[in-house]
């Protein structure tokens, strides 16, 4: 269901599987991981990227049934998103975000995502969890489980 998520409506309502999030603002990462963990427990698909580098990580949204195999969230690694004030920079989804960013940041992103999804169901199984990605660099560095 690709649409915008409402943190304090959507919990009571669904029982998610697999959330994908590609947002801009830290604070709302913070919020639905603190949100969730009182109603659910599902995998959730973190992307983020800055003009020329980002991340994608596979985690655990919540810890409704205190499930023993607990794979970090982007939250997880990162609790300073709690309370980090973000960057006015126009969105990825906006024609003005190419001033801000290298084109192909975004495909690059997607395509780690998409892999992690496809390793997921094809193999039953992954042996990361994400990675980092320096498009000028050229360099993916994996975020090992």
């Amino acid at each position: 269901m690709p649409r915008m998520f409402d943190i304090h409506a959507e919990f009571e309502s669904y029982n998610y599987n697999l959330l994908v999030t590609c947002v801009d603002v830290a604070q709302f990462r913070a919020d639905l991981a603190k949100k969730a963990s009182r109603y659910t427990s599902c995998l959730w698909l973190d992307t983020g990227n800055g003009e020329s580098t980002g991340q994608v990580i596979l985690g655990r949204l919540g810890h409704a049934n205190e499930n023993p195999v607990k794979l970090p969230s982007v939250f997880d690694f990162y609790p300073e998103l709690d309370g980090m004030v973000d960057n006015n920079t126009p969105s990825c989804s906006m024609e003005e975000a190419l001033a801000h960013q290298d084109l192909p940041i975004n495909r690059a992103i997607a395509n780690v995502a998409m892999q992690l999804v496809w390793s997921l169901l094809r193999q039953g199984g992954l042996d990361y969890q994400g990675a980092f990605i320096d498009i000028r660099k050229g360099t993916q560095t994996p975020v090992n489980i």
